[in-house]
């Protein structure tokens, strides 16, 4: 397997891609408290001392870096996992994931997951923007992957605690469950109606989405979360992240 690189490649702002904002000095930490520790999630409250002198609690929640992948089959059917997520009793199409080992690189990782969720092999693993999932309260940071020209060698290696499917759909597939409110398997919403569909005029625009007549929208109103921007050759790719689904798609332009 062999892992493409952006070695040799211009820096961002060479290539036309803004750089971060200036950088804000950080609050002033009065105190930390541990409030939860366990092998999984770790939970600390912090105070902190404002410009005006007053102090305010920030709760941080600690999770341990995870990969996402998405994997893509030498006929370019994308493989998906149904899984039964507790945390709201539902199950989604997703795509593989999982947590990094301690002392493993995030590249053994997406193979690892790969094979161990959905019995696939990739020819390549290729790097994609990172992102922080929720960073206004958690540090936990996603290392994604395109997992190119994937083909099935195993049988799935589940853990007692995980209930999942494998499933491949086409690409046009795939884009149908991103443009749909819920990628659950249920045929109506608990009130009776259809799931809401976004619109597919809608545009990637930053953290906001562009209507098809250039009116701004919030992105918790569609589902959507902006993550970046990133320059590919000739196409322009954004990493999104949805509610349930992460995957990367081609910006319309």
């Amino acid at each position: 397997m062999s892992e493409d690189t952006t070695e040799g490649q211009a820096p961002p702002e060479d290539r036309g891609v803004p750089g971060p904002p200036p950088p804000f000095a950080p609050f002033e930490l009065a105190s930390t408290e541990r409030i939860y520790d366990s092998p999984w999630v770790g939970l600390r409250r912090d105070m902190l001392r404002l410009g005006d002198g007053q102090l305010q609690e920030h709760h941080v929640v600690e999770v341990g870096d995870a990969v996402s992948i998405v994997p893509v089959r030498t006929d370019g059917r994308i493989v998906m996992v149904g899984q039964l997520r507790h945390t709201h009793g539902k199950t989604h199409w997703e795509i593989p994931a999982g947590r990094i080992d301690p002392g493993e690189a995030p590249l053994d990782c997406a193979a690892r997951e790969l094979r161990e969720e959905t019995g696939y092999e990739a020819g390549r693993l290729v790097p994609l923007p990172g992102f922080y999932t929720c960073n206004g309260i958690s540090n936990h940071w996603i290392y994604p992957f395109a997992a190119l020209d994937c083909e099935l060698r195993h049988e799935q290696q589940l853990d007692p605690s995980e209930r999942m499917i494998v499933e491949t759909f086409a690409p046009d597939e795939v884009e149908a469950m991103l443009r749909v409110e819920s990628t659950t398997f249920r045929p109506h919403l608990e009130d009776g109606g259809s799931p809401r569909v976004i619109d597919p005029e809608l545009r990637l625009v930053g953290d906001v989405v562009l209507g098809g007549e250039g009116q701004l929208q919030d992105t918790r109103a569609t589902g959507w979360n902006f993550v970046e921007v990133v320059d590919t050759a000739d196409l322009e790719v954004a990493l999104v992240a949805r509610r349930d689904l992460y995957l990367s798609i081609e910006d319309v332009q």
